[in-house]
């Protein structure tokens, strides 16, 4: 009887070790979890104050004053711009339609 009572109180602390356990992991995965969605609040808020700063930056305004800053400038050429320029202005529209399929057939 001594025996048979002694495995019941191990089975139950077994039982009861194995549910805290249980309880302590499922205790640090929502501790985690809310870390992530504050990591991720604190990134999403430095993404606006960014997307703020730059539109600040590009403003007309402050377009306007940083060129007037720099003076006068020259317009950036690049090389494969006007070879597409011309290949367009090149290409011949047709003066005709195309002719319609004959749909009898």
């Amino acid at each position: 009887m001594l025996l048979k009572l002694s495995l019941v109180v191990m089975v139950i602390a077994a039982t009861g070790a194995g549910l805290l356990t249980v309880r302590q992991q499922r205790l640090e995965a929502v501790h985690d979890m809310a870390e992530a969605l504050d990591r991720a609040a604190a990134l999403e808020h430095q993404v606006w104050r960014m997307r703020i700063e730059a539109a600040r930056l590009t403003s007309p305004q402050h377009a306007h004053e940083m060129l007037v800053r720099l003076g006068e400038t020259q317009p950036v050429v690049v090389p494969w711009v006007d070879s597409f320029t011309a290949a367009i202005n090149d290409y011949q529209f047709a003066a005709e339609p195309a002719p319609l399929r004959d749909e009898s057939l």
